[in-house]
């Protein structure tokens, strides 16, 4: 009978297993589309914000144009010039000096070596580069300013074979030129003055440092394709075309992003984005290396296929463990000296189960290792953390009563096991709580921080959902600090850190600021910090700053003040108590209370 019996769970196991490994091969599509969506948004973002910083760049150099067109001695010069009619090339050296001195004047320091005066119908009079009595190209006149507009105006990055008629097409730099009108005593306009600059040179010196946590590689280009820097390398890259057929296309000049891998200008199939600078004329692209942007999702894949065809063995595998913890008579499983109850709750990397102690008959909660982390790095910080935790003796901490772990490789520890609800659950069952109660759970909160940060202990990882609430007789409530995972201790034995990459570790809403730009930085403040978030949570049923993607989560926190909670609760909070959750949300730790004594004695006052 029982053999019968096992027959059928390991059967059913199988099956579970090839559904299972459909599932994963169809979230595969799904994730992979998901991820790409993602991944578009951000890498637009990178090429906005970039593309804001050549912007101004260029408007700063219109803005030299404009400001040296206006010089009294630039007038000077070029009625001067103006007044040799036909001969006015005669004195072309000691015309361009004058020039040069005047830019050497304006620039001080890196003036530039190419610049000119022309005639309205665009005859060069003044030419630091040897071109007096030439003619500007038609394509250059019809981009300098006329009487509707009198502005400066950037020009096209262009050879001089380009830039002027009847000029030998050797291979020869591009040049950006920046032109303005000079204007007489009278306002008529009597000539441009412009200065150019070595395109390559100077987009390469904005773009240099540019850079994403992913291998890529940022490039400007012009309307026909050029490319403006060096860059990775010369290659063309498909996102040119893309921007360029676009443009051609339509009117109005548009943003967009190739995400299926293409070659270009990286070593690498890579995907990437682009978007037009406001002048219309110079577009800013970025190429990203395909494998990094779908990493997760082709690893994602793999492991599907091989987990599809481990998973029939590893649930029949799971039989033969349950059924050797378990007796005929289908009595609990046992792991050590507890017999195991229901999952109270599932984490990333460990469980925790309703569970009592065979002999002792005392009811815990027992934290088990799952065993896919039973490796050096993750057993060392489950230690880690019952030895940090089990020295924590304050009433409103979860006491750690016994660790152990069985020759199977199950990791564990009993603590004592709190009947209550979280924080989190709290809200979303009674929405935002009175200003009072919030002040006697924080009080509680940082009662026991007091005791962690004076024994060098830090949290971590306070959040609503790490705090539980114990509701006793009448209105007595007792707070419970819970889940000791980042619990880490500073200056001693187990203050190394653990974890493998740059991980920032803890829930990205209530982390403070220090913890994600230096997370090895933190101090006391920053638990001070998350106890502040809890309040402003609990106060207003929200958190102090949301968002849809973590990228902008991550800047909001770092570059924008915290509401304050008087303007969001939805009941009047003290002047007290709202000065007092602002100053624990401060970016800088000198500015938030000095330490969670301080914090709780301010609180006292307010219960």
């Amino acid at each position: 009978m029982i053999v019968m019996l096992t027959g059928r769970l390991a059967a059913i196991a199988a099956l579970i297993a090839v559904v299972g490994m459909l599932a994963a091969i169809a979230a595969h599509g799904l994730v992979k589309a998901a991820l790409r969506d993602s991944r578009a948004k951000t890498f637009q973002a990178f090429v906005q914000a970039r593309a804001e910083t050549l912007d101004q760049w260029l408007e700063e150099r219109l803005a030299d144009a404009s400001y040296i067109s206006q010089d009294p001695e630039v007038l000077h010069l070029t009625q001067r010039v103006r007044r040799s009619g036909d001969h006015v090339c005669r004195d072309a050296g000691a015309a361009a000096a004058s020039l040069s001195a005047l830019l050497t004047r304006h620039f001080r320091e890196d003036a530039p070596l190419a610049a000119h005066i022309a005639a309205p119908d665009g005859r060069i009079l003044v030419s630091l580069s040897g071109h007096c009595g030439r003619r500007l190209s038609s394509f250059v006149r019809d981009q300098l300013p006329d009487g509707k507009h009198r502005g400066p105006v950037t020009v096209n990055p262009l050879t001089e074979s380009e830039r002027l008629e009847e000029t030998p097409t050797d291979a020869q730099r591009r040049m950006i030129w920046f032109e303005s009108e000079i204007r007489d005593s009278a306002g008529q306009r009597i000539a441009y003055i412009g200065y150019g600059l070595d395109a390559e040179r100077h987009f390469d010196k904005v773009l240099h440092g540019t850079a994403t946590y992913y291998k890529s590689d940022f490039f400007a280009f012009d309307r026909r394709g050029a490319i403006l820097n060096r860059g990775a390398n010369s290659a063309e890259s498909p996102l040119v075309k893309e921007a360029l057929a676009g443009a051609v296309s339509s009117e109005q000049l548009d943003n967009g992003t190739v995400m299926e891998p293409f070659s270009g200008r990286l070593p690498v199939p890579a995907v990437g984005a682009w978007c037009w600078l406001t002048a219309g004329h110079i577009g800013l692209g970025l190429e990203v290396a395909a494998s990094d942007t779908y990493q997760q999702v082709e690893f994602m894949r793999v492991l599907a296929v091989l987990l599809g065809g481990l998973a029939v063995i590893l649930g029949s595998l799971a039989f033969w463990m349950r059924r050797s913890k378990t007796g005929p008579g289908g009595e609990p499983r046992r792991i050590g000296p507890y017999r195991i109850g229901a999952l109270l709750g599932e984490g990333a990397v460990s469980n925790v189960y309703r569970a009592e102690h065979v002999l002792m008959r005392r009811r815990v909660a027992l934290k088990l290792l799952k065993p896919q982390f039973t490796n050096d790095e993750w057993i060392e910080r489950f230690k880690r953390e019952v030895r940090l935790a089990g020295r924590l003796q304050h009433p409103n901490f979860v006491r750690i009563y016994d660790f152990g772990h069985m020759s199977a490789g199950h990791f564990y520890y009993a603590m004592e096991q709190v009947d209550g609800v979280n924080f989190a659950e709290l809200v979303e069952r009674d929405g935002p709580q009175k200003p009072h109660l919030v002040a006697r759970l924080l009080l509680q909160v940082c009662e026991a921080l007091a005791e962690a940060h004076d024994l060098g202990i830090l949290h971590r990882d306070i959040k609503p959902q790490n705090l539980m609430l114990r509701q006793g007789s009448g209105d007595d409530v007792q707070v419970k600090v819970l889940d000791f995972g980042l619990v880490k201790a500073i200056d001693n034995d187990y203050s190394r850190d653990l974890t493998v990459g740059l991980r920032i570790l803890g829930t990205p809403a209530y982390l403070a600021p220090e913890r994600i730009l230096a997370p090895g930085s933190a101090d006391p403040r920053s638990d001070l910090y998350s106890v502040g978030a809890v309040g402003f949570f609990l106060l207003t049923g929200r958190k102090v700053f949301e968002s849809e993607s973590d990228l902008q989560l991550t800047h909001r926190i770092l570059h924008e003040p915290a509401p304050r909670v008087s303007d969001v609760a939805p009941e009047n909070v003290t002047p007290e108590l709202d000065d007092l959750l602002h100053r624990c949300l401060a970016k800088e730790p000198d500015e938030r209370p000095s330490s969670s004594r301080i914090l709780a004695d301010e609180l006292e006052v307010l219960v």
